[in-house]
């Protein structure tokens, strides 16, 4: 992975004998710093590097090895780490961190390739269209520096039940 290389093995297959990889994909300028394997959506992967690009890469059943279907620069710096959401819900999102000490979730399904590649439709495509994030609540922009520090030590109210209301 240091010359911007991934390679995919089969494990099952080891012998004593030299293991040649099933494919290796050329998948960055730079060296790879992270890379995940999505569980909610077959065929998926991302890889993250120190070029500062992120890419989704696509294999289809039966397809030798994978294929772009998109790049981003999230201007979070050097990549060191991708990580795909664990639920089908929202399995589309990757957490990207890097050298700027900054976290971005990218939500690769508001890509038309995106969709395309994996098939993305119905409800979630049209949430996609309208521009809703499902799942995710907004946080607000500023945080009220007068509040003080609730008994649950993080900071902020209490935490209540909403039928306290």
């Amino acid at each position: 992975m240091e010359n911007g290389a991934l390679q995919n093995y089969d494990i099952r297959t080891h012998s004593n004998a030299k293991v040649k990889p099933i494919w290796t994909l050329q998948a960055h300028d730079a060296e790879i710093s992270s890379f995940d394997i999505s569980t909610a959506h077959p065929g998926l992967i991302v890889t993250g590097s120190v070029d500062k690009l992120v890419k989704l890469w696509h294999i289809p059943p039966g397809q030798s090895g994978p294929s772009l279907v998109l790049s981003r620069d999230l201007d979070v710096g050097r990549i060191f780490s991708t990580h795909f959401a664990p639920d089908k819900d929202v399995g589309m999102r990757v957490a990207v961190g890097g050298s700027t000490g900054s976290v971005k979730i990218w939500d690769v399904s508001t890509s038309s390739a995106a969709r395309k590649a994996f098939g993305l439709s119905g409800r979630a495509k049209e949430a996609v269209e309208e521009g809703k994030v499902v799942g995710l609540s907004e946080v607000p922009d500023e945080v009220d520096e007068d509040e003080e520090d609730g008994e649950d030590g993080q900071g902020g109210k209490e935490w209540q039940d909403m039928d306290d209301n």
